[in-house]
């Protein structure tokens, strides 16, 4: 295991000059720095007007690894971000299912896009207090989940932790990712039947805190 003290003094002397990357080799047995300049990509739809830097929202706490809990504007907010060039994707059909999805009361308000040096990484929404869904809020989840279904969109990942219960006893979608357009009618019946079964999981699927699986006692 390296320490990142020992590991930074390890590091040759970084350019001056404008990089993203840099590589290390070893040339004569000292280490040299090789920098690039590398275009990293963007989400390439940007529809809201907003633009929130990466770094300006106040972090309370890590949700999961791309998400966070932060405070903007003297308000709770949720950021959900890119860390990597093949996470981009997911985050760009995400903003688009924002887009379709706007106004719709369907899932927490999209506040701005979210970003670093000028790239769009992701996003900032609205925080919405309640808890993860039960068998107990089948109703409740059902209602919400055809209300994308009337605007032709599939969710693509119904599980109980992408549901929260407002305090009202009301039901709010999250996690858009994989949610697709231009559904058929047979694919939104398979969706929603097989909600019931999503909601009385015990196995953890989906949990943005993976929690170990402990067996009960008798």
């Amino acid at each position: 295991m390296v320490f990142l003290p020992a590991f930074y003094a390890a590091l040759p002397p970084l350019p001056p000059t404008d990089w993203t990357q840099v590589y290390v080799s070893l040339q004569d047995g000292a280490p040299l720095a090789h920098p690039i300049f590398h275009t990293f990509p963007s989400i390439p739809t940007c529809w809201h007007p907003k633009r929130i830097d990466l770094l300006s929202p106040e972090i309370v706490k890590s949700v999961s690894l791309r998400v966070q809990l932060v405070r903007w504007q003297s308000r709770l907010a949720i950021i959900k971000f890119a860390r990597f060039e093949f996470e981009i994707s997911l985050a760009h059909s995400e903003t688009v299912i924002y887009q379709e999805i706007d106004g719709e009361g369907i899932g927490p308000a999209f506040l701005g896009h979210l970003t670093e040096n000028d790239r769009v990484i992701g996003f900032l929404m609205e925080y919405i207090e309640g808890r993860f869904a039960g068998i107990d809020d089948l109703a409740a989840c059902q209602t919400i989940v055809r209300r994308p279904h009337a605007l032709e969109i599939v969710h693509g990942d119904l599980n109980r932790y992408n549901f929260v219960i407002k305090p009202d006893g009301s039901a709010i979608l999250i996690d858009f990712e994989y949610s697709s357009f231009d559904e058929t009618k047979e694919e939104m019946e398979k969706e929603l039947g097989g909600l019931a079964d999503k909601l009385a999981s015990e196995t953890g699927s989906g949990d943005p805190i993976p929690r170990p699986m402990v067996a009960e006692e008798e």
